[in-house]
C-alpha cells in the first residue's frame, strides 16, 4: 500500500504547476473539485429482510452499487451509493438500482449532515431515480451540461462514494461514446477509464467546465472491482427522465409501435441503399401500422434530422410528447416516402429488453408480416401448408368432377403429387384428383409453385453464390419457424462471395427479392429473372425474429 501511495504522490507533484487541458502535463483538478464537491451526496440505504427476496441482494458484479456485504439472515442490509443535487429544493438524481427495495434512504451532504430522503420516482428502463430531501440548508445544485458535445479523449472527473469512503475524486478520459452494453432499450453509454467502483453508482461525471455530462452506472469487470472500463449514462438522456419524474413521479413515454435495428448492409452509392435504420417489425394496429410503415422499411430521418442509431431513434421517439406527431422519411423499394405519425402513450406492463443488435422504440411488438403477406396468411390464420395447398386447389364448379372423400381417397390424396387442404371441422372436403399442371396453377397464383411443401427443392441463384431451398414442414417443427412464414432457406453461400461478405449465411430465410414476395424456389427464380435496375437485387432476410435487408449486384443471364 505504501508503494502505491508514493507512486500517486509523485505523479501529483509533477503535475502540480499545470492547469490548461492543452498542457503537456496533467492538469490539476483541485479548484474544480472544491467547487463541485458540495453538490455531490453519499447515499446509504437500509433494506429489511422481507425486502431482500429470499436473501438475494443487488448484484454488485458489474454494477458499482452498495458495499457488497451480505448481512446475516434476519438482519437489515445496508447498501451504499452516490448522487447529486439537481436543484436548490433538494431533488437528487441517482441510479434506480442504488435505492432498489430500500425501506429507508439516508443522504449525507458534503458538510456531513444527514437527511432522510423520499423517493419521487424511478425509471428502470434508464436505471435512474429521483429522490428528495427537506432541509433549511442552502443547497448547491450541479449544472447539467451537453453530453453530445463531449469528444473521445476529453478529460472527465468522477466524484462519489466508493466502498463508503465518501467524497472520493477520480479522473480519466472519455474512452468511447454510444456504447451499447445491452442493459436496456436506450443504451448509449459514455465509456471512461476513470476509476469507478462499488458505491460510485449514481454519482456525477463532470467535464473540465464543471458541467455534469454523465451519471456513473456500471463497470465491466471479471473480479467485481475496477478494470479501467466504466460506463456512464449521458446526461442528455437523463434530462427528460428528471423532468418526467418531477412532474408526475413516473416517465410517460411516446410510442408509435415499431421495432428497429441497424442495417446489415452499409449504405453504399453503388447499391442505392440510403443510410438509416431498419424496421424489423411493426405492432398491429399501432400508429406506425395505421400510417403505412412496414417491416423492411429503412428510416432515413426523424423530424428532418439524421437517424444516427437504433438506440438514439428509440430514445427520441420515446421522448416525444404523447398526442403529438413525428415525421419519418422512409425508404422502400427505391422510393422515399414522408409519413406523419401520431404519437401515443407507451403501453404499460411490457418488456423492453433488447435482443442482440436489436432495439425497440417501445416494448417488443409481436412481429407481423408485411401487409402483402398478412392478407394471405396472418389475417386468414393459415399455415404455409394451407396457403400452398389452397393455391393448387381451384374452386370446384362441376359436381361431377368431385366425390365425397373416403378413407382410400384420403390415403391417395396424401401422395407428394397431390397436396390437399385440410379442415378441422367434422365436414370432409372433396379431394381433387387432377394434377397441378392440368389445373394450370400458374394462372391461379403465378408466384406460388405447385411443388409439395415436403420437398426440399433447391435452386442456385445465378450470380449470387447462394443456394436456397423450399421451407418444409420439418423445418417448421425443427427450426421454430412460424407456421405462416413464407420464403426460401439459404442452404449455402460461396466463401468470399458478395452475399457471404455482407452477412448472408445458411439458415437465413429470404422472404422478398426487390420487394417481391418469395414463397418457394419457383417464385425465387421468377423474381431473379425479373430484370433489376443496375443488376442490384435487394434481399429481405428473416433471422429469427429480426428482419434485415442486403443488396448485392448479380449478373443474371
Amino acid at each position: 500500500m505504501k508503494k502505491i501511495l508514493l507512486g500517486v504522490t509523485a505523479m501529483l507533484i509533477a503535475a502540480g504547476p499545470a492547469r490548461a487541458q492543452t498542457s503537456p502535463f496533467y492538469p490539476s483538478f483541485a479548484d474544480l473539485v472544491e467547487k463541485l464537491s458540495p453538490s455531490v451526496v453519499n447515499i446509504s440505504t437500509t433494506q429489511k429482510p422481507e425486502n431482500l427476496e429470499g436473501g438475494d441482494i443487488i448484484s454488485l458484479k458489474n454494477l458499482p452499487a452498495g458495499d457488497g456485504q451480505i448481512s446475516p439472515i434476519g438482519q437489515e442490509h445496508y447498501a451504499l451509493g452516490s448522487g447529486f443535487l439537481v436543484d436548490e429544493n433538494g431533488y437528487i438524481l441517482t441510479n434506480s438500482h442504488v435505492i432498489d427495495r430500500a425501506s429507508s434512504i439516508n443522504v449525507i451532504l458534503a458538510d456531513n449532515s444527514q437527511h432522510q430522503a423520499t423517493v419521487i420516482g424511478t425509471d428502470d428502463k434508464t436505471d435512474l431515480a429521483l429522490i428528495k430531501i427537506d432541509t433549511d440548508k442552502k443547497l448547491v445544485p450541479v449544472r447539467l451540461g451537453d453530453s453530445d458535445k463531449i469528444r473521445v479523449g476529453d478529460w472527465i472527473l468522477a466524484i462519489g462514494n466508493p466502498f463508503g469512503l465518501g467524497g472520493s475524486v477520480t479522473a480519466g478520459i472519455v474512452s468511447a461514446k454510444s456504447r451499447d452494453i445491452e442493459s436496456g432499450p436506450y443504451d448509449n453509454y459514455i465509456q471512461t477509464d476513470a476509476s469507478i467502483n462499488q458505491g460510485n453508482s449514481g454519482g456525477p461525471m463532470f467535464n473540465l467546465n464543471g458541467d455534469v455530462i454523465g451519471i456513473n452506472t456500471a463497470i465491466f469487470s471479471t473480479t467485481g472491482g475496477n478494470m479501467g472500463v466504466s460506463f456512464a449514462i449521458p446526461v442528455n438522456n437523463a434530462k427528460f427522465v428528471i423532468k418526467e419524474l418531477k412532474n408526475s413521479g413516473k416517465v410517460n413515454r411516446g410510442w408509435i409501435g415499431v421495432r428497429v435495428q441497424p442495417q446489415m448492409t452499409e449504405a453504399e452509392p453503388t447499391t442505392n441503399v440510403p443510410a438509416g435504420i431498419l424496421v424489423s417489425s411493426v405492432s398491429e394496429n399501432s400508429p406506425a401500422a395505421q400510417t403505412g410503415v412496414q417491416a423492411g422499411d429503412i428510416i432515413t430521418s426523424l423530424n428532418g434530422g439524421k437517424v444516427e442509431s437504433a438506440q438514439v431513434f428509440s430514445r427520441l421517439v420515446s421522448e416525444s410528447p404523447v398526442n403529438s406527431s413525428i415525421i419519418l422519411d422512409i425508404w422502400r423499394n427505391g422510393q422515399t416516402q414522408t409519413l406523419n405519425i401520431s404519437v401515443k402513450e407507451m403501453p404499460l406492463g411490457t418488456n423492453e429488453t433488447p435482443v442482440a443488435q436489436t432495439t425497440e422504440e417501445t416494448a417488443p411488438a409481436t412481429p407481423v408480416e408485411n401487409p402483402e403477406q398478412t392478407e394471405t396468411s396472418a389475417e386468414k390464420g393459415q399455415s404455409l401448408e394451407d396457403i400452398l395447398n389452397e393455391a393448387v386447389t381451384p374452386q370446384i364448379n362441376n359436381p361431377a368432377d368431385t366425390a365425397p372423400a373416403t378413407p382410400d381417397a384420403e390415403k391417395d390424396a396424401k401422395t407428394p403429387e397431390n397436396p390437399t387442404t385440410t379442415d378441422s371441422s367434422a365436414e370432409e372436403k372433396p379431394v381433387v384428383q387432377n394434377t397441378a399442371e392440368e389445373l394450370k396453377v400458374e394462372e391461379i397464383a403465378p408466384d406460388i409453385a405447385a411443388a409439395n411443401i415436403t420437398e426440399k427443392s433447391s435452386y442456385t441463384i445465378p450470380g449470387s453464390g447462394m443456394i436456397v431451398r423450399n421451407i418444409t414442414i420439418q423445418d417448421l417443427n425443427e427450426m421454430d419457424i412460424e407456421a405462416d412464414t413464407m420464403g426460401v432457406i439459404v442452404v449455402s453461400t460461396l466463401p468470399n462471395s458478395e452475399a457471404a461478405v455482407k452477412g448472408i449465411r445458411p439458415g437465413l430465410i429470404i422472404t422478398k427479392i426487390n420487394n417481391r414476395n418469395i414463397y418457394n424456389t419457383d417464385s425465387t427464380k421468377s423474381a431473379v429473372y425479373d430484370k433489376a435496375p443496375n443488376d442490384l437485387y435487394t434481399f429481405t432476410l428473416l433471422d429469427g425474429k429480426n428482419i434485415n435487408t442486403v443488396t448485392i449486384k448479380m449478373k443474371v443471364q
